[in-house]
């Protein structure tokens, strides 16, 4: 059965309301430890206080557009490559997210904000960049999603060059917990093997 398909608009409205729920209670999770620590200080004041609140939530709420922007250029892409407007859905998108916040609970000891953008590097290389058979097509996406400059507080997304290495860093520091026989050189196509059945 054929039983249509979102409009590009409605897309972008579940993917925003997606992000918000998972990115969004994760940034109040990461403002409300550092809104504690900042109240533990006996040298700022509550106007300052206020400030810092306000100011993070600005930057929780551009994180969640962009995370969310990203996401779907992403599905726009991998839809365009493949010629198949079904080959990604809303299950690729908390796919995504899902993937998203695993990495940010799960690298390091605490929740940290500059740990976003690679848990977002690598959520989007699971779900979008793995399943393109095609080097360019990898490299275009990465392009393509380099080319909407994040915030600074998030580095691994500010080229394409950038979210390579944050994919190849990552992936070697995963693959090196691993026991592998001596003499099995750890070659490009290995180490993405191994990190993608992690």
């Amino acid at each position: 059965f054929d039983f249509g398909a979102l409009t590009a608009q409605d897309q972008d409205r579940y993917i925003t309301s997606m992000t918000e729920s998972v990115v969004g209670r994760l940034l109040a999770e990461l403002r409300k430890t550092q809104l504690s620590e900042l109240k533990s200080n006996r040298d700022v004041s509550a106007s300052q206080l206020l400030e810092a609140k306000e100011k993070a939530l600005r930057a929780d709420r551009q994180a969640v557009a962009h995370i969310s922007f990203l996401i779907g250029l992403a599905q726009e892409y991998v839809r365009k490559v493949e010629k198949d407007p079904a080959v990604v859905s809303l299950r690729d998108v908390r796919r995504c997210l899902e993937l998203v916040e695993w990495f940010m609970r799960n690298f390091g000891s605490k929740l940290k904000r500059s740990q976003l953008g690679a848990s977002v590097v690598l959520g989007l290389a699971f779900v979008y960049f793995y399943r393109l058979s095609n080097v360019s097509a990898r490299n275009q996406l990465w392009s393509q999603l380099a080319s909407r400059h994040f915030d600074s507080e998030c580095p691994p997304l500010e080229s394409a060059s950038s979210l390579q290495s944050t994919l190849k860093r990552l992936q070697l520091l995963l693959c090196k917990r691993l026991y592998i026989e001596e003499g099995v050189a750890l070659n490009d196509a290995l180490v993405e093997n191994l990190f993608v059945v992690l």
